[in-house]
């Protein structure tokens, strides 16, 4: 990396705090404002649900909308089923990146890698400056759970299915 590029990326700002986004099945990435229910109850059409669906499921569980129950796992994990990638920054309990995929295989992989090559590059406005900061993902589809770094996904290796 060119001394400038190293400059212009350190002027970008680090990530201090938590952070969620999604990345959508069409590899769109993009932040949430509070919480990850909440962004979906605002924007149901972004994630081609219906506010009548979301009510409903809430309605199911005996939940108030926007409540972080069953609803909103219910909700989240179908959106995940459907291809949509949930991920979230912690501080605490320990300083991590969680990701929820459906299936972890070569097409997520790549959404990924492509999120973390970003992410440490700072071309989303923001950046990751810990290149070993932990990330852990959980596949619904498998029940699995791979622990890795950033730098580890933003490596050309990690396209490739294990």
């Amino acid at each position: 990396m060119a001394d400038t590029e190293r400059l212009k990326n350190r002027m970008i700002p680090a990530i201090k705090g938590t952070l969620g986004l999604f990345i959508s099945p069409q590899a769109e990435v993009f932040q949430v404002d509070q919480s990850h229910i909440n962004t979906v109850i605002l924007n149901p059409e972004k994630f081609g649900i219906t506010t009548q669906e979301i009510e409903s499921a809430y309605a199911k569980h005996k939940e108030p909308i926007g409540v972080e129950g069953s609803a909103r796992e219910e909700i989240l994990c179908n959106l995940v089923m459907q291809g949509w990638i949930r991920l979230r920054r912690y501080i605490k309990p320990q300083e991590q990146w969680s990701i929820t995929v459906n299936e972890l295989n070569e097409r997520t992989r790549a959404f990924l890698h492509d999120w973390a090559t970003k992410m440490l590059s700072g071309e989303m406005g923001f950046r990751e400056d810990d290149l070993h900061k932990p990330v852990v993902i959980t596949s619904i589809a498998t029940g699995m759970t791979e622990c890795s770094q950033i730098s580890e996904i933003a490596a050309p290796g990690f396209t490739q299915a294990q």
